[in-house]
């Protein structure tokens, strides 16, 4: 009998663990409220990571020839429209893996930072595919250069850039496999305690990875990643950064690489730069490493509330709009300083810019009317497409070129039963938008106004989300930014 009590004892304790764990603690280390903020990775962001990115595939359509990123509110023309033109080139940094607003990826970060100093007539054209390196960015440099004909190119390096297809990388998908993770995942897309069987699962693949790399049977990420910059592969890499160095001297194009650490932790990136530094520099190519910039630059600064990986959002590695917004900073500051030419002249920015609606999700948003400030579109019938974080539920989101003065946000629609808004700004301490997600309280009707107040919501303003409900079929609404 005391054996039995013992046991049911030792059992509702472990199910009351197990409740907390899922209602209370995961949930709170999720932190729905900004991707910066949330500390742990969660099944709700590798979904809408996932769906970012299935938006980001039919945004922007590159070609196998034509990387230069484009959408329907970002269109580019092989015409110039500005005296100045720089092209900035890399992979899945200037792609925009994981970003739901374009204008956090680093080239665009360069685009704003460069008219907020004044130059106005530059235009910033954004050249990148998910995992090129080095040899494939040459292959479309001789494609891209001739058609844009550019002032000045910039290519973006990243610590995978040295892959000549020498070293193999491990399919992670076999993780997949496991039976393990498969009955974790089975249970958490059941609805069974989802948040901590997912957690399960990924605590179960980073035990097989560590196991499966102690008998070294592969290369797991990293790895393969310093394996890329030990001599055996650096001998093949040598030759596509001659090729480059040719090719750069025979288009007469200023050039220049910069590196794109994700953090600015300088002892974990400097070992990935200091074996390739001297293979550039040997071929007259410029190489200008920002780490120990990134790092002296955040040594006296307020670190990110995400300490994990610096990554764009919880479910992905890609540069966080802190970091995209330093290279910008770098980027400008070398242009400034050694390629005036390439910038033309400077004329002094505007107190605020007027608000201009360049991007949004989902990207199949069914959009009647655009002007800069307005814009009217059918309201998805379905989350098919919709993102749903950090906001926790489907959202229609507007992001503006610049970060704009806006005095009020307008929403109507003759069938529009009521709405509520969530806003990001830039954040006066880091000068870039990393949230937190100010939540407007929900009004009832098919005519709602938000007035902003200047001195927080309204002051450089940045994104705009949108959550509506509908009486009818009828679900045509306008959204209007007031200056």
């Amino acid at each position: 009998m005391m054996r039995l009590k013992y046991l049911l004892a030792l059992a509702g304790c472990t199910a009351l663990g197990l409740l907390l764990a899922e209602y209370v603690v995961l949930p709170r280390l999720e932190k729905v409220a900004t991707p910066s903020a949330a500390e742990l990775n969660s099944m709700a962001w590798v979904r809408d990571n996932e769906f970012i990115n299935r938006n980001n595939y039919r945004k922007d359509v590159i070609t196998k020839d034509d990387w230069a990123w484009h959408s329907a509110g970002h269109p580019i023309s092989v015409e110039r429209h500005t005296a100045r033109r720089i092209m900035v080139i890399s992979d899945s940094w200037v792609w925009g893996d994981g970003y739901a607003n374009m204008n956090d990826i680093w080239w665009r970060q360069l685009a704003r930072e460069l008219r907020l100093r004044g130059y106005a007539d530059v235009e910033v054209l954004g050249v990148g595919k998910c995992g090129a390196s080095t040899h494939d960015e040459l292959d479309q440099l001789r494609k891209v250069l001739p058609k844009y004909r550019p002032d000045l190119v910039i290519m973006g390096y990243v610590t995978n850039d040295a892959d000549e297809h020498q070293v193999p990388l491990f399919d992670y998908r076999i993780l997949d496999r496991d039976p393990l993770v498969q009955l974790h995942q089975r249970l958490a897309k059941a609805g069974f305690l989802p948040r901590l069987n997912f957690q399960l699962s990924e605590l179960r693949k980073q035990k097989l990875l560590a196991i499966l790399s102690r008998k070294k049977l592969f290369w797991d990420y990293s790895g393969w990643e310093r394996k890329l910059i030990e001599p055996e592969n650096l001998k093949f890499y040598r030759p596509t950064v001659q090729a480059l160095g040719e090719f750069v001297r025979q288009s007469g194009v200023p050039f220049f690489v910069i590196t794109t650490p994700v953090s600015p932790n300088s002892k974990l990136w400097a070992p990935y730069y200091v074996p390739v530094e001297p293979i550039f520099a040997e071929n007259h190519l410029r190489f200008c490493n920002i780490i120990d910039d990134f790092a002296r630059a955040y040594a006296s600064l307020k670190r990110p509330s995400n300490r994990l990986n610096w990554g764009i959002n919880p479910a992905n590695g890609h540069p966080c709009v802190l970091t995209t917004h330093f290279y910008a900073m770098e980027a400008a500051d070398i242009l400034e300083h050694d390629y005036p030419s390439a910038l033309g002249p400077r004329t002094p920015p505007p107190a605020f810019f007027a608000p201009e609606i360049n991007d949004w999700m989902p990207s199949n948003l069914a959009i009647a009317v655009r002007t800069p400030a307005r814009v009217t579109f059918t309201y998805p019938a379905n989350d098919e497409w919709m993102i749903r974080m950090p906001v926790g539920r489907p959202h229609v989101m507007f992001s503006l070129a610049m970060p704009a003065r806006v005095r009020a946000v307008r929403v109507t629609g003759a069938n529009l039963r009521g709405a509520e808004i969530y806003l990001t700004n830039l954040d006066a301490h880091f000068h870039c938008d990393v949230g937190p997600l100010a939540a407007l309280p929900r009004q009832e009707g098919h005519e709602l106004t938000w007035p902003l107040d200047p001195k927080t919501t309204g002051k450089d303003l940045n994104t705009v989300r949108l959550v509506a409900d509908f009486d009818g079929s009828n679900r045509t609404v306008t959204l209007e930014l007031l200056e």
